[in-house]
């Protein structure tokens, strides 16, 4: 999960591995005034921390300096600038620490915003690992922006200091560059570890095109040995899909080669290629896979992931959690065979933190090391020590970070499966719209947004709808996703103008119905996996009878959660078979599941205003019965559900069709 470590308000955006596959510089500086030669000229002034000096500077010239003795302070300098479709944007600066305290760092930015001034996203700069120090203790940082889309209309160019920082930094020669970007990003299939023996694939191209202007085609080897040339079935101006039955490639190992052509000469103007394995029926399973609906699959059984995020554990503390019926962790931290004996002993597989092992990685862990090489010997070290433990099932990787380390932890996951056969690895991310740029760097996705007395007013619940539906929309099922609920009050992270920013009325832990509501809203949305956060925070926070009330509500959510076990592991239907589904309210999730010989229905009122809606099964249906919750019946037409939802209302019922 985790809680960001704020660079801005709002801040966990990404950019996306554009850094992998921007084109040479073909522009200069689009800044004005970015040596502060001319003082503020062209800039935003902000307040009195920040100064233009002479001498402050890079090698004696103007510079810009940030001094300030109140952590509570937090203002920046910008500059704007209009915005190119189909560009990525190159931001550096060089960066002197002369002290800082209650911050690891600072940085430049780059944030973009659509044509009604609404915040999009944004991208953060790290040190330049391969430029070192610079005189007198000056560093480079540096950061490549995703492709800017036609919905992106201005940027904003900005020098930062993290939140509740003191200290003296200066910065000077700002730079804002236009690359271009690649035609081809990056290609992936759908199959866990590029390998499968049924089903059928799909093959996933990031691209920058038009559709009108250019032609995509994979090609394979087919089981007759024959070359054969596909076309998408899915084509846009920034993805590919193709879809082949398994059956019908080739036995062993491929490579399937993807191409991207002018369609007024057949000039190719992009290309990539994907290995993929099509292996025998019946071979022995992987320790942890995940099957064509992407369910986790532990020992070749379909496994429900049900959790917390905590860190380490006592024998009390565990104690505690196994009040719950959980069967998954994600633990921080270092993690040893005697801690992996307890789980083991409790019947939890779990998770386990290896941020600090990436090299680079500074963002909500602090990595020592600092090339691919470094992380390769730390990690088959751990993997020697805890690699082969029947409690271990994945390798947890990132944490909210900003996509631009993207390459280390693509490099890393990509190791993993070399160093381990038998786990996956899992990603969290809290910006819904970054999921596919950091798909190269993950087999499971888990999704945060944690509305209840967040800075977003209202504390908006179908946030979580909202935000699934963008990961969903995302991923284009390439890949598993699980979701996060909210257990902890924001208080507990937030302090001074952040705190202010919040939610007043909601800053609480939420109420057991919030928890419920969030859980099922995941899961109504394409979640295959529960991990609530967190186990540890409460145990920190709260003390007594507020402790007791907080875990006896994260753990009666658990417990219904559990009671549904058998139908959310059953297969999906797709909900285009009933008809009546695309006119459901935005905020009103359904999914539909086939188990025992009936059809179940999760459906969840996502706002805290009652709903109400009919709902046309296009078909007649009998036996209606309600499983969980409540507000939904037949009406006496037997096609017809009518679904009268109170406030935060959920409800899991089956019927015959």
């Amino acid at each position: 999960m985790a809680i960001r470590n704020t660079l801005a308000v709002g801040l966990c955006a990404a950019i996306c591995n554009a850094s992998l596959a921007a084109e040479p510089n073909c522009e200069g500086n689009l800044l004005k005034n970015g040596d502060f030669e001319e003082g503020f000229a062209n800039w935003r002034k902000p307040a009195s921390m920040w100064r233009v000096e002479d001498g402050a500077g890079y090698e004696g010239s103007k510079g810009l300096v940030w001094e300030c003795d109140d952590a509570e302070k937090y203002v920046y300098p910008a500059q704007y600038l209009a915005l190119e479709p189909g560009c990525a944007y190159r931001i550096s600066a060089l960066v002197k620490v002369d002290s800082l305290k209650g911050a690891s760092r600072p940085s430049v930015a780059f944030e973009w915003f659509d044509a009604n001034g609404k915040w999009t996203a944004g991208a953060y700069a790290n040190t330049v690992d391969d430029n070192g120090m610079l005189k007198d203790g000056w560093k480079r940082y540096e950061v490549i922006t995703r492709m800017m889309k036609s919905s992106d209309a201005k940027g904003a160019v900005l020098c930062l200091l993290e939140k509740c920082s003191t200290g003296k930094v200066r910065f000077d020669n700002v730079t804002c560059e236009r690359v271009p970007i690649k035609a081809v990003t990056f290609i992936c299939t759908s199959a866990f570890r590029d390998s499968a023996s049924e089903g059928d694939l799909r093959v996933l191209a990031s691209i920058s095109a038009s559709p009108d202007l250019h032609a995509a085609a994979l090609t394979v080897k087919t089981a007759s040995g024959s070359m054969r040339k596909l076309e998408p079935t899915v084509f846009s101006e920034d993805t590919a899909i193709f879809t082949v039955p398994v059956k019908e490639l080739a036995m062993g190992m491929q490579k399937m080669s993807f191409s991207l052509t002018k369609r007024a000469d057949g000039t190719t103007v992009g290309a990539a290629d994907v290995s993929f394995e099509r292996t025998a029926e019946g071979i022995p399973h992987r320790r942890v896979s995940f099957d064509g609906q992407r369910r986790m699959l532990l020992d070749g059984k379909k496994f429900f992931p049900l959790g917390l995020y905590t860190g380490g554990m006592n024998d009390e503390e565990l104690k505690l959690y196994k009040r719950g019926p959980y069967n998954f962790a994600i633990q921080y931290g270092n993690i040893n065979t005697a801690m992996l004996d307890r789980w083991q002993k409790a019947g939890v597989v779990v998770a386990t933190d290896v941020r600090s092992l990436i090299y680079g990685y500074n963002y909500s862990a602090k990595s020592k090391l600092v090339t691919f090489e470094d992380s390769k010997a730390a990690l088959r070290k751990k993997y020697e020590e805890v690699g082969r433990h029947p409690a271990l099932v994945m390798w947890y990787l990132n944490d909210e970070a900003p996509v631009n380390l993207v390459p280390n932890t693509t490099k890393v996951h990509e190791f993993l499966h070399q160093l381990d056969p038998d786990r996956a690895t899992i990603t969290c991310l809290c910006q819904s719209g970054t999921v596919r740029d950091f798909m190269p760097s993950y087999d499971v996705i888990a999704h945060d947004c944690y509305p209840i007395g967040n800075l977003v007013g209202k504390s908006m619940l179908e946030r979580v709808t909202r935000q699934m539906r963008d990961v969903e929309s995302g991923l284009a099922g390439m890949r598993p996703v699980w979701f996060i609920p909210q257990a902890f009050d924001w208080r507990w992270y937030y302090k001074g103008e952040m705190l202010e920013k919040c939610d007043q009325p909601y800053l609480r832990m939420p109420t057991r119905q919030e928890i419920a509501n969030m859980s099922w809203q995941g899961v109504a949305c394409g979640a295959n996996g529960i991990v609530i956060y967190a186990y540890s925070s409460m145990r920190s926070r709260l003390k007594g009878a507020e402790f007791e009330k907080a875990w006896g509500d994260t753990c009666d959510v658990a417990f219904e959660v559990k009671r549904m076990e058998d139908v959310l592991l059953a297969d999906d239907i797709s909900a285009d078979f009933v008809k009546g589904c695309a006119s459901l309210p935005k905020y009103l999730p359904v999914r539909f599941y086939m188990h025992d010989g009936k059809v179940w229905m999760l459906a969840v009122n996502a706002t805290r205003e009652p709903m109400r809606a009919k709902l046309d099964l296009g078909a007649k249906c009998r036996d209606l019965k309600t499983a969980l919750g409540g507000g939904v019946a037949l009406l006496p037409d037997g096609q017809t559900l009518d679904l009268d939802m109170p406030p935060q209302g959920y409800a899991f019922v089956s019927f015959m069709k």
